[in-house]
Order: C-alpha cells, then structure tokens, then sequence
C-alpha cells in the first residue's frame, strides 16, 4: 500500500455536509418516492379525523327513544295473528293476539313478526302453533298471504286471522305442488274475502305472477278480475296474457272468456242427457 496516496487527504471531504441538528431538516432531506416530502410532526391544530368527531350539541340523550312516524295500519286491521286495537299518541300499535295477549309495538315491529302465536301459557304452546307444525303446507300458504297483505298495508279477511280457522275454510282444495294465490286486485275488492284467492297449479301460479290480474268494468256487475273467471273454467291465465298482448282489450277477452263458459255448460248439458 502506497501511503503517498493518504497525504492531505480528510475522509468525506468531497462530501458536503449535511445539517442533522434538528428533525425539520431531516423531514426536508426525506422525501418518499413520489417526490413530496412527508411531514412527520404534524402541526399541534391537525385533526386526522375531523369526519368523528361531534359537536357537543348533535349528541343525542341516551336512551331517548326516536319519534314514530304515523302508522298506516289503523283499528281493526289484521296482520297476521294480531289485531290492532287502538293507536296510541306517541304513534305505537296495542295489538292483541289470538290467545288474547296484548302488547305495544311500532308498526315495523308488527310487519316484520308476521306469524301465528307464540306465546305460551305454563310453558305450553297454543293449538294455533301446535296446528301449524302438523299442516305445513296450509301454514306455508297462509303466510304468504298474510305477508303480502302486510307488504300493501292491507288487512287480511278477519276469521282467517286464526290460522286453524284458515286451513278449515280452505284446506280441502290443497293438492301437492299447488299454491294459494291472490286472482281478484285489491282495486275490485276493498276488502278481501274467500272469494279473492284461489287454489292453482304451479305452472298457473307462474302464469298469474307475469300476466298480472286485470280487470273489466262492467255497468251492472262493477269490477270484475279476468284472472278469476279463468280460474273458475280451468282456462290457463297464458291465453290471457297472448290476447292482451295481441292487442285485444280487456272487453274482448271478457266476451272470449263468455263463450268459452258456454261452450262449457253446454257440453256438461250432453254428458248428463
């Protein structure tokens, strides 16, 4: 080793120097890769999530309950199980249930606990629950309407607010794979009654779900349901569906509809000669 080559020299001195003698020059000289510098002590007033943070008077009270709005459901309607009885100032619902219990409830409460009764009584069930566990089927069917009468804020026919009186009324024309469906709009009856549903297959539970429930207005017989009278002549509810689609009115599916009923009685008419 040549020590010629050491003389004169000081280690780093073509290196200038550098200032470390306080951190805001080190954040100046540390920069991130896309070029800003990024600011390690930030300033005392810097909030990094003023979106949390509250003035003191948006806080609400604890425990104050929010105001209800006022309910749709009105005395004496139905929803499922309970009646509603009366409405209270504050806009809550006394309901009473088939086993004759009353409580208080929002309308929402109401809607979303659509069902038979559950209350017990000496840790025993009442027969309307017992009736459904043993008739599936029929318990199935009255829910569906019951949930979408609730959905149109619309009281189920009264008697059928006990499920066992339900499957009485309507439980002989259940066949497998059938299904229980409105066929009569709520704009033909204000209220509803036996005669709005009706027992049909699957294929024409399909049929009515897309060709909807029209209706013809008639001077003498008022509103009547398209949907219904083919149900009553075993007529599949798709014949509606291709006329009106045709450009048939609804006049001339009635006069259709007619002459099909009679062409019906006459031929029952030659089976009993």
């Amino acid at each position: 080793m040549n020590e010629n080559n050491f003389k004169g020299v000081q280690p780093h001195s073509k290196i200038p120097k550098k200032d470390f003698s306080s951190l805001e020059g080190l954040t100046r000289r540390r920069k991130s890769k896309a070029g800003e510098a990024r600011n390690v002590n930030p300033p005392k007033d810097f909030d990094p999530c003023p979106q949390l943070r509250r003035e003191p008077g948006e806080l609400t009270q604890p425990g104050t309950p929010e105001p209800q709005k006022k309910p749709h459901l009105k005395p004496g309607d139905i929803v499922g199980a309970n009646k509603v009885m009366s409405v209270t100032p504050e806009n809550l619902l006394i309901v009473q249930c088939t086993c004759g219990k009353a409580q208080e409830v929002t309308e929402a409460e109401l809607l979303l606990s659509v069902g038979v009764c559950r209350h017990t009584n000496y840790g025993r069930y009442s027969e309307e629950f017992k009736h459904s566990t043993l008739h599936k089927d029929l318990y199935k069917a009255w829910l569906q309407m019951c949930e979408s009468n609730a959905v149109l804020m619309r009281s189920i026919y009264p008697p059928w607010q006990s499920f066992r009186q339900f499957s009485f009324d309507v439980g002989e024309g259940l066949r497998k794979g059938w299904r229980f469906v409105r066929v009569v709009p709520a704009i033909a009856s204000p209220e509803d009654s036996p005669g709005c549903f009706a027992w049909v297959s699957a294929p024409q539970a399909r049929n009515i779900a897309r060709v909807g429930l029209p209706i013809i207005r008639l001077k003498k017989l008022g509103a009547k349901s398209l949907v219904k009278i083919a149900v009553e002549l075993n007529i599949s509810v798709s014949h509606i569906g291709r006329k009106l689609a045709a450009g048939d009115t609804p006049e001339l599916v009635y006069l259709w509809l007619v002459e099909q009923r009679r062409k019906k009685e006459q031929k029952e008419a030659l089976q009993n000669k």
